[in-house]
């Protein structure tokens, strides 16, 4: 059942994404991958990540997935992995949950449902997250 999110022509679809696990780990394979320019490895991280720049919404979630308000969040993938996307947006977030839309123009688009690990405030207006997806609860 969707999630009717008003002031916005994005409408959240299913909480998880209506891909199966395996076939959205095989299209976020093939993002990492269109992304890597020079094959750079973070060691430290389970997955390769890229860095990549793109717009996105989300909407915030409660634990049981459902909204917390009316408002979608914009905001600019910065690194994508397999298992995760670091963000950056201009407001603090309220919730650790999230459902994100995430577009690409020869892939379709995904709703995911991410858990946002970490967030800081770089500057008045411009805070950075990282979250990871996830496939189920």
């Amino acid at each position: 059942m969707p999630i009717n999110v008003k002031n916005s022509s994005v409408a959240i679809e299913p909480l998880i994404s209506t891909l199966s696990p395996d076939e959205l780990l095989h299209q976020l394979r093939i993002l990492v991958e269109e992304g890597q320019a020079d094959g750079e490895r973070h060691e430290r991280r389970s997955y390769e990540r890229v860095s990549v720049s793109f717009p996105f919404t989300f909407v915030l979630v409660d634990e049981t997935g459902g909204p917390l308000n009316e408002d979608v969040i914009y905001a600019t993938a910065k690194h994508v992995s397999i298992s995760g996307l670091g963000f950056s947006h201009a407001c603090p977030l309220s919730s650790r949950w999230a459902v994100l839309t995430l577009k690409h123009s020869k892939r379709g688009h995904y709703n995911v449902e991410a858990e946002i690990i970490w967030t800081r405030q770089v500057s008045a207006k411009l805070y950075e997250s990282g979250c990871q997806f996830v496939f189920e609860r």
